[in-house]
């Protein structure tokens, strides 16, 4: 056998190894918890949207694409961890730092940054 094709064979067997590798309970306790900045670990899922423009879209046709985001239910901000990539809009992002005020559907909707902003006083 070609020592190519050898070193081929031995990664390909390696790559099989590892995704028949189970997860333990006692690996998922010794691991690192996500926390928030905050110090919250526990997490909702939300979900914004973007439109993909027919000129980028792999239809050619304008796309609604569902991103997911995890939200901290103790401060209601989007730990950067969550944004690796920065994809994250900026509406989001501003909303983000307010500790303790979790981001409604109502104060997204009125464009409000908090319960104590003036933008939603009437």
């Amino acid at each position: 056998m070609d020592p190519k094709d050898q070193r081929a064979a031995q990664i390909a067997g390696a790559a099989q190894n590892r995704v028949q590798m189970k997860v333990t309970p006692e690996m998922i306790k010794n691991s690192k918890t996500v926390t928030c900045e905050c110090g919250g670990m526990l997490f909702q899922e939300k979900i914004f949207f973007k439109i993909l423009s027919p000129l980028i879209s792999p239809s050619g046709k304008e796309e609604l694409v569902p991103m997911p985001v995890f939200v901290c239910a103790n401060c209601g901000g989007v730990p950067s961890f969550f944004d690796s990539q920065n994809i994250l809009p900026e509406e989001v992002k501003a909303r983000a730092p307010f500790v303790g005020t979790p981001i409604t559907d109502e104060m997204v909707e009125k464009g409000c940054c908090d319960e104590d902003c003036d933008c939603k006083k009437e």
